[in-house]
């Protein structure tokens, strides 16, 4: 049985090597460790999105949360957040969404 496991292990070390190892060196080689194209994304694209080709944004809004204190739109001024409106208590899809928001939270 161990010796099985040790032919397992050491297929996948193969198997990861002949995949990875030619692509990690590569980007090494030339100094691209991270894609820079990633940045290139515009303050405006943040912003707003794109519905039916119409750009839409976060509508302004004040909320009470469950301190009693009011959230507005500007307390995230300069922060990346997502915003989604719902109730908590409906018996259908909210379960689930709210399943979905904490793993993002997390």
């Amino acid at each position: 049985m161990r010796k099985n496991a040790y032919i397992g292990i050491s297929f996948i070390l193969l198997v990861f090597g002949i995949l990875f190892v030619p692509k990690i060196v590569n980007r090494i080689q030339q100094q691209d460790w991270v894609s820079a194209n990633r940045l290139s994304i515009s303050q405006e694209e943040l912003v707003y999105i794109n519905l039916n080709g119409d750009n839409k944004k976060v509508p302004d809004f004040v909320l009470t949360n469950q301190d009693s204190l009011l959230i507005s739109n500007e307390d995230y001024f300069g922060k990346v957040y997502l915003v989604e409106f719902f109730f908590t208590s409906c018996p259908t899809i909210c379960p689930r969404m709210n399943v979905n928001m904490k793993k993002i939270e997390a």
